[in-house]
């Protein structure tokens, strides 16, 4: 201003930019479910969609996973297969770009690599006992997870054998109690736990008790079989198969011990043998 007169200057300012697509990205489990987390083992699939987007045969889509991993790509999914790089990694990025003949977009996504329960102990009392006459009680504790609720499945080995026999079915309950036969003569059974995570990953601990054959007479032996056969409920099949199993392989131990060191010993019940004339 200056005097009586003034002045006036306007100036128009153009925002211009690229038009943008608008990229929503899903991930969906090898269970088909959302995707919280990735498990090492399995596979995760990822869809890209553009939103509002008619089909545009223009239209291209460009994948990267940061670290590197093996992929299959089909249209607008991204399947991440297993790879045991993923057992040194926390965390996986998924970055997708999309374009056609007039717009551009993207879209990412971080996912947490899951890792198996970890540190736990198992601790089983008493640590020496007699076969299927002293009830052992096991119970797991200490493990670093944060994917909740674990579950749990404990199993055990007799000693000079490799097949694992089951205890329980996989339950919530982190401990339970059994009976337990015994390798004979003498010898270590090994008892495991395996504990899964929420998304199905799975960490194991195991320890050894001493299991002794049972020190009564035979005929407080067989009384006592026949008292956990006795016992059995209609109501848990379960339960009454683990008993009928233990008690079966306690039998065969008993004629193994039996008819060691005879020839042509009879009879060989398991075996289905014959008795010489």
């Amino acid at each position: 201003r200056k005097g009586s007169l003034s002045a006036t200057k306007t100036s128009k300012i153009i925002i211009s930019g690229i038009n943008t697509l608008i990229v929503e990205m899903s991930c969906t489990s090898s269970l088909g479910q959302i995707c919280h987390k990735l498990n090492p083992g399995g596979y995760v699939t990822f869809e890209a969609n553009i939103q509002d987007e008619s089909p545009d045969s223009s239209l291209q889509l460009q994948w990267s996973v940061d670290p590197p991993l093996p992929t299959v790509k089909y249209g607008n999914l991204l399947r991440v297969l297993p790879s045991s790089l993923l057992t040194d990694t926390p965390l996986i990025q998924v970055n997708v770009s999309a374009s056609n003949s007039t717009h551009n977009g993207g879209a990412f996504v971080d996912l947490l690599v899951n890792t198996p329960p970890q540190n736990g102990s198992i601790i089983v009392d008493p640590t020496v006992g007699e076969s299927l006459s002293t009830k052992f009680f096991i119970n797991t504790a200490s493990w670093k997870e944060e994917d909740l609720p674990m579950t749990y499945q404990y199993s055990y080995q007799l000693d000079g054998e490799s097949d694992w026999r089951v205890i329980t079915a996989v339950q919530r309950l982190a401990f339970t109690s059994t009976y337990l036969p015994a390798p004979l003569p003498a010898g270590n059974v090994t008892i495991k736990v395996v504990v899964t995570d929420a998304y199905g990953l799975q960490g194991s601990a195991n320890t050894s008790v001493v299991v002794n054959p049972f020190s009564g007479s035979t005929t407080a032996a067989i009384s006592n079989l026949a008292g956990l056969i006795s016992n059995l409920s209609s109501n848990d099949p379960y339960e009454n198969t683990k008993v009928i199993s233990m008690v079966a392989s306690e039998l065969q131990q008993w004629e193994s011990q039996l008819t060691s060191g005879i020839d042509n010993a009879c009879p060989l019940c398991s075996g289905h043998g014959t008795c010489p004339n």
